[in-house]
């Protein structure tokens, strides 16, 4: 039958089909080499899975949903897209492939740009560990509700998971509270609720350890504090030498690529030798720091945040 096929098209991408059938998978349809861009031909079983928990976690509160339906007007097939009765669509990505950031904004304002509320889902791959990652900052959001925060699906237990008041500290891991919701319904009263959460202090026992990594860079000459070793020897100091008190005393936004006391205590450097106000140097010692991109984030209201509570540990 197959054979009296002249060709066989895919209606999305207008792209020929060919059969393959090998020793080790049952026969199917393929693209041409390199010829599609609308389909993932290595999706895995965790995103496969949670597409459809996803779509049937939207029918059951219903909502009118389509698994990767073709939206040309963007060229982009998202993994869901479902209709309210307004006419108002949403889309929502569950993500279990590593991602670009610059390919992830793209993608974030062509639905934005299209008036679309999107939502990106998180499979294993982009779980939190002990340190951030840019790959995991990148999908950061942050509500006063909620604060930092990310959301997952496990397939397994066929739950979201909630990561959320997602906070950092210099040489530590990072901390952040944890909740589990078995329905879109149960997700969404979760993320509307008030928590009110607030940066933890640092306990007597992440206080020490964050002193003993701290030293331990030293002796290892860690390259991240090659510049401020620097500042401290034209000045006859050493790293050793750095006051503790430098370091934060709690948990600040989830924002930094290298640890945040290094701008705070070249401050105090550049302070005895400047005509320069706290709040200038502050100013421009933060900016020169190393930050996560973070889209979804606006980081101007955060360096404000972080720069007002450096300069009341100076009044």
């Amino acid at each position: 039958m197959l054979k009296r096929i002249k060709y066989i098209y895919v209606p999305g991408c207008k792209q020929k089909l060919i059969v393959k059938a090998g020793k080790q998978k049952a026969m199917h349809f393929a693209h041409y080499k390199k010829t599609c861009h609308l389909f993932s031909e290595g999706e895995t079983q965790e995103h496969l899975q949670g597409k459809y928990q996803l779509y049937h976690w939207l029918k059951e509160i219903g909502l009118n949903s389509q698994i990767e339906a073709y939206m040309s007007n963007l060229k982009q097939r998202p993994d869901i897209i479902s209709s309210l009765q307004s006419g108002e669509k949403i889309v929502f990505e569950f993500q279990c492939a590593p991602i670009s950031t610059e390919k992830l904004i793209s993608r974030s304002y062509g639905y934005a740009n299209k008036k679309l509320k999107f939502f990106w889902i998180l499979g294993q791959r982009y779980r939190l560990k002990k340190k951030l990652t840019q790959q995991i900052a990148q999908f950061i959001r942050w509500t006063p509700n909620l604060g930092f925060y990310l959301i997952y699906l496990d397939v397994g237990h066929k739950r979201f998971e909630i990561c959320y008041a997602i906070q950092q500290a210099d040489y530590v891991p990072i901390k952040y509270l944890k909740h589990y919701a078995y329905s879109l319904k149960e997700l969404h009263h979760f993320l509307h609720i008030k928590h009110k959460p607030k940066y933890f202090p640092l306990t007597l026992i992440e206080i020490k350890q964050q002193m003993a990594n701290f030293r331990s860079r030293i002796f290892y000459n860690d390259p991240g504090l090659r510049n401020l070793r620097n500042k401290c020897y034209v000045r006859g100091l050493t790293l050793y030498e750095i006051p503790t008190d430098v370091f934060p005393q709690k948990y600040c936004p989830p924002i930094y690529r290298v640890p945040s006391f290094i701008w705070k205590m070249s401050v105090l450097l550049l302070k005895g030798e400047s005509n320069l106000s706290y709040l200038e140097l502050a100013s421009k010692e933060l900016q020169k720091s190393r930050f996560y991109n973070m889209p979804f984030i606006k980081m101007e209201y955060f360096f404000k945040l972080e720069l007002r509570n450096f300069l009341a540990t100076k009044e």
